[in-house]
């Protein structure tokens, strides 16, 4: 509880208490409320049917298998837990893993796309999970998506939209021909590097096998970050399209399996972007500092920091760097070490780098996900918790550093 005070303070500092007790009541009310009790209830009894992952195939009007990579057979092998918090105690070992599949991208007929959060209704009335989730995440990601057009939209716009059945539900005003969604759940730098970015692959897939490029649906006012990024990958090669309406009817939407990311989609990606990157010189060992964060920072850093220096690491605030320096940055780095934080999503940039994560009382398989779906070398270490900052233990750091390089 006071871990919790500690952070709405620290968010009335930077943001004021008019914005700050709006955003406590709108996350207490979409998590708790909607999330875990509203909406899953008004889903089950609507019986709603999801168009899974494996059922793509039979249903979409046009499949293509994404192949830009060399090494489809190792890909096979790549095996990873889902993407969650641990319970205490419990080990990455400890989990189940499944495959993660070679990506394709498919082609859909006469879709209803609702643009605040990209969920899709496919032309027999069922959401189609890859809109919105990997396969281990599908109904907890509809759920999301519903509630949060519950509220941005409101309840009524929102069950007669997307909670009836698509013949009783009011048809969507406005039409788009050909469009891929890049429109993430949350507007985060990691859900939107990671999840988002890599479907520009699935578009270069479509346009080799059909000479058309669709137009990229995005949110309206992009954070500079995701438009440097965006801009990046795309290479102005297509058009990109701020939402303006709730939902969107689709004459043709082309739509890639989620990104996990796949290997595929993690190496065209650095080729695609390096070229583009700022060149400058840049430390080859690294401790992210999430100094300027609300939550996880380290309490005591300046005692990690002088005890990395002795290993020839630097420390980097990534908020401080462009998007074209952090990919310059990660290109070359050769072990990471840093909270667990967003700013690891920058590894699929990378070299191969050595992954060293700090953890609180609870750890979370992003990153360990991450890599080994780029058979990275990756290690974690577990300290305490504290206001929701951490308290690094610097002699079990220093082990776990002289043991990986």
């Amino acid at each position: 509880m006071l871990g919790t005070a500690k952070l709405v303070v620290r968010k009335y500092r930077s943001d004021g208490l008019g914005e700050t007790l709006s955003n406590v009541w709108m996350d207490f009310w979409e998590k708790v409320i909607l999330n875990d009790h509203i909406t899953p209830r008004i889903v089950d009894q609507r019986g709603y049917q999801t168009k899974l992952q494996e059922d793509l195939k039979s249903d979409a009007n046009r499949e293509f298998s994404i192949d830009f990579s060399k090494s489809k057979d190792s890909i096979d092998r790549v095996s990873v837990p889902s993407k969650k918090w641990l319970v205490p105690g419990a080990q990455f070992s400890d989990l189940d893993e499944y495959r993660v599949p070679h990506p394709s991208v498919y082609e859909f007929d006469d879709v209803t796309l609702f643009s605040t959060t990209g969920l899709c209704v496919s032309q027999d009335g069922e959401y189609i999970a890859d809109s919105v989730a990997p396969p281990s995440r599908a109904d907890t990601r509809i759920i999301v998506s519903i509630s949060k057009s519950m509220i941005r939209h409101g309840p009524v716009w929102t069950y007669r939209s997307m909670l009836q059945s698509k013949q009783n539900a009011p048809r969507a005003s406005s039409e788009l021909d050909l469009v891929m969604p890049l429109v993430p759940l949350w507007m985060g730098y990691y859900h939107w590097t990671v999840e988002m970015l890599p479907r520009i692959m699935g578009a270069e897939q479509y346009y080799q096998e059909t000479g058309e490029r669709p137009t990229l649906l995005v949110p309206p006012n992009l954070p500079s970050w995701a438009q440097e990024s965006l801009d990046m990958v795309s290479k102005g090669d297509y058009e990109i399209k701020p939402f303006q309406e709730k939902a969107y009817r689709v004459d043709r939407l082309v739509l890639p399996t989620y990104p996990e990311p796949s290997p595929e989609a993690c190496s065209w990606m650095r080729e695609r972007v390096r070229a583009q990157s700022t060149k400058s010189e840049f430390p080859s060992r690294i401790y992210i500092s999430r100094k300027k964060a609300n939550r996880r920072r380290v309490a005591n850093e300046p005692a990690v920091v002088s005890m990395l220096s002795e290993y020839g690491f630097e420390s980097v605030v990534l908020e401080d760097l462009s998007i074209s320096e952090q990919i310059s940055l990660f290109s070359e780095v050769e072990c990471i070490v840093g909270p667990h934080g967003a700013g690891f999503a920058n590894v699929i940039y990378g070299s191969d780098p050595t992954m060293i994560e700090i953890f609180g009382d609870r750890k979370k398989t992003t990153f360990y996900r991450l890599a080994k779906i780029l058979n990275n070398d990756y290690q974690s270490v577990q300290c305490w918790t504290v206001r929701k900052d951490i308290i690094v233990d610097t002699k079990s750091l220093s082990q776990v550093i002289e043991q990986e390089i």
